[in-house]
């Protein structure tokens, strides 16, 4: 007789439904049985998915049993080591299929009576997923795809953003396969006008004395040939490409970024979503790096609202701070997304584990996509100006339902 086991699924956030393979009903005792159980949380793509599995197999006493798990079309796998209790039941956390589809799990009780008790009945995991993916790029072209993405204010000076001193630039942008770079680069004089340089000469001053106090002229001096020169920074969006893709806030989303961030301070990388055609307050940073400064991160998730308000920061009880001290954001890659609801709840996640949470009032206007790497004035005296430093993005998306 072939063994069955009772199998059931918790915490799970998508939708699922079983199935028993090659089972004979005849063959089941009535203490042996196999069922999915179900959740009603909603479902997110950039969370990861776990849930505990149950089961119970025909020898009932306490030992060593394997669960395995498979796709249509692929090999088993070698399974996981769990142990059951002396009634034969047991459980062991998963992680759940990250894509819809289906997935199939059995287990194997080498202490069976029988060959054919060994390997019980086959039960089938059908996942969905409510969300469609509404933009994609993972950045596998050695060149910018310019229907996805274009620069952004390229070639314009930024005064009232506080940039004097750089402007967008397609030289500090490279697209290599499996990543978009974006750095800040020293502009050569020939691509910048004398009143350009007059006002970052005086913007660069009072950034200097602002820094250093008293002792700016020194600090000055040691800048050399890179004092009151202007930088240019690596600037694109999804708004200043050929398709223009955009997101509405007003219905439900997601955006999500892969990055890993240039270490130096003296400048910012970030990845953030603004109304398409300027002129409102309304902004959503859903990452910023400031850099490492010998002892500390910082990383921060913003909003600022149409009335100018500002909120956010590092996150729910400085979670983000706390992250990027372990973690150091320019170590290695990390997704960073933000979720709204349409109605005005939005939360920011880093690697799928939410960082902070607020409900506030909905924008409605579209909203593009933005990758940078600034440098505003107040930063530059701290950037180190002889090697260009990278921010790497491996892949933007964003959902919608």
């Amino acid at each position: 007789m072939s063994a069955h086991f009772r199998l059931s699924v918790g915490a799970v956030v998508f939708a699922m439904t079983a199935a028993l393979l090659a089972a004979s009903p005849a063959s089941a005792s009535s203490s042996e049985y196999l069922r999915f159980g179900d959740s009603h949380m909603s479902y997110s793509p950039v969370v990861k998915r776990r849930a505990t599995l149950y089961g119970r197999v025909a020898t009932h006493r306490a030992h060593s049993i394997k669960v395995r798990s498979k796709r249509s079309g692929s090999s088993w796998s070698k399974g996981s080591t769990v142990k059951t209790d002396r009634n034969g039941k047991f459980k062991i956390g998963i992680t759940l299929p990250s894509k819809p589809g289906s997935k199939y799990y059995q287990a194997y009780d080498s202490k069976a009576r029988s060959t054919s008790a060994k390997y019980t009945s086959t039960a089938k995991l059908t996942t969905a997923t409510p969300w469609d993916i509404t933009f994609r790029d993972e950045f596998s072209s050695t060149k910018l795809n310019t229907s996805k993405w274009g620069y952004r204010a390229r070639g314009a000076i930024q005064g009232g953003s506080k940039r004097y001193c750089s402007k967008s630039e397609s030289r500090s942008v490279k697209a290599a396969s499996g990543s978009l770079r974006l750095t800040n680069r020293v502009s050569s004089t020939s691509s910048t006008t004398s009143a350009q340089e007059r006002a970052c000469y005086s913007a660069m001053k009072r950034a200097y004395k602002n820094a250093y106090g008293s002792r700016y002229k020194t600090y000055i001096k040691r800048s050399g040939k890179y004092w009151a020169r202007i930088m240019d920074s690596g600037h694109v969006s999804t708004g200043s490409a050929t398709n223009g893709h955009t997101v509405n806030l007003t219905k439900p989303g997601i955006v999500a970024a892969k990055i890993r961030f240039a270490k130096p301070r003296g400048q910012h990388a970030g990845f953030w979503m603004r109304p398409i055609g300027g002129g409102r307050a309304h902004e959503i940073d859903v990452v910023e790096y400031m850099g490492y400064n010998g002892s500390r991160n910082s990383l921060y998730q913003f909003m600022y609202t149409d009335a100018g308000s500002q909120i956010g920061g590092t996150g729910t009880h400085g979670i983000l701070t706390k992250f990027a001290n372990k973690h150091r954001p320019y170590r290695g890659y990390h997704t960073y997304s933000v979720e709204w609801d349409g109605k005005g709840t939005y939360l920011w996640r880093v690697d799928g584990h939410t960082t902070y949470k607020t409900k506030r009032s909905v924008s409605r206007y579209a909203h593009e996509l933005i990758i940078s790497q600034l440098a505003s004035d107040y930063e530059l005296p701290r950037l180190p100006r002889t090697k260009a430093s990278y921010t790497s993005v491996a892949s933007v998306y964003s959902w919608a339902r």
